[in-house]
């Protein structure tokens, strides 16, 4: 199965959404950034047309995306952001436009400007870069397989007027059509076979994609408007909050230093690797500070029997290291 889409921009003024989907055309690409001179001075403007195509196409849930044709003589930037400004939804795909167009845009610089939209939280999906622009100066068929984007090309052959269908046979169709053949270390997946697709009374660019409308949304390069389910956000470890809690705690190394092992508080780090034979008994209220840190924990260092601890309720024996101790322990420091 192949459907049809097509591009329109102002040049294309008049014609509607609505006489797009009656032609039996599947999507649309609108142009969203127009770039006129203001005599010698380049203009960044935002098409006339985008914004009433963008909002009947949501309104009728028709597969849409924005395109814009990258100049050089703006950074990648400072497009980016004004396109962000007025696309509408960030989750529009965004095709990169790469074509001489009084500018000579490189890969390079194209590869600028995915990185710049993608900064700007849009969704640079479709790069349109012709074969006969990339075999040329200044791309010199340069590798096309520095950005995840899916590739968009043209060959318009003799260029015919008529219906989507009827203009893409005569092409050559999904078997002939020359638009087809990969290049720059990619394969096309949408491909745009003409410039004269009857829709109404209007003249339009017209693109192929070889599938059904919900394998094209599967690529990422039209939406067709349903809500995006956020991801899930990594839940908050809970703070530990409990009634005098008893743990058995077996510490697998051993705090030779004296101020750890008498009778009062230390706050040297213990030497690692020593055994420790005890198993302590900590009691007292656990509460863990943003950093885990434990703000209330006692413990009394025994000898002990672990199974009378075990009848009486006691939760344990949990080894630990002394430098897990030293984490949980407020400020380094220990209660005996």
């Amino acid at each position: 199965m192949t459907i049809y889409m097509v591009d329109v921009s102002s040049h294309n003024a008049g014609v509607t959404v609505d006489q797009i989907k009656a032609a039996g055309i599947s999507g649309m690409t609108a142009r969203a950034v127009s770039f006129p001179w203001n005599g010698s001075v380049p203009q960044m403007i935002e098409d006339p047309n985008y914004a009433g195509w963008r909002d009947r196409a949501k309104a009728l849930k028709f597969p849409f995306a924005a395109y814009c044709l990258f100049h050089t003589y703006f950074t990648p930037t400072k497009q980016a952001a004004f396109l962000a400004s007025i696309i509408g939804d960030t989750g529009i795909p965004v095709l990169l436009d790469m074509e001489p167009d009084s500018s000579n845009p490189t890969i390079t610089f194209m590869e600028d400007c995915y990185d710049a939209c993608k900064v700007a939280n849009l969704s640079p999906v479709p790069l349109y870069n012709p074969r006969w622009y990339w075999s040329g100066p200044p791309e010199d068929a340069a590798s096309l397989t520095g950005r995840p984007w899916k590739l968009v090309s043209s060959n318009y052959g003799g260029n015919p007027t008529g219906a989507a269908a009827a203009v893409y046979a005569k092409a050559g169709g999904d078997a002939g059509w020359p638009g087809w053949a990969p290049y720059g270390g990619l394969t096309p997946v949408v491909g745009q076979f003409g410039s004269n697709i009857q829709v109404a009374n209007y003249l339009l660019d017209g693109d192929a994609f070889k599938g059904t409308v919900a394998q094209l949304i599967a690529t990422g390069m039209y939406t067709d408007w349903s809500p995006v389910t956020p991801p899930t956000p990594t839940p908050t470890p809970p703070v530990v909050e409990e009634d005098n809690p008893m743990y058995l705690v077996q510490c697998a190394q051993d705090p030779t230093n004296a101020s750890l092992a008498g009778s009062g508080g230390g706050t040297t780090p213990p030497p690692a690797n020593t055994p420790w034979p005890g198993i302590f008994l900590y009691t007292g209220g656990v509460h863990l500070d943003a950093t885990g840190h434990n703000t209330s924990l006692t413990w009394v260092p025994h000898m002990i029997d672990v199974d009378n601890w075990k009848k009486a309720g006691v939760t344990g024996p949990v080894v630990v290291t002394w430098d897990q101790w030293l984490r949980i322990c407020p400020d380094n420091k220990y209660t005996h």
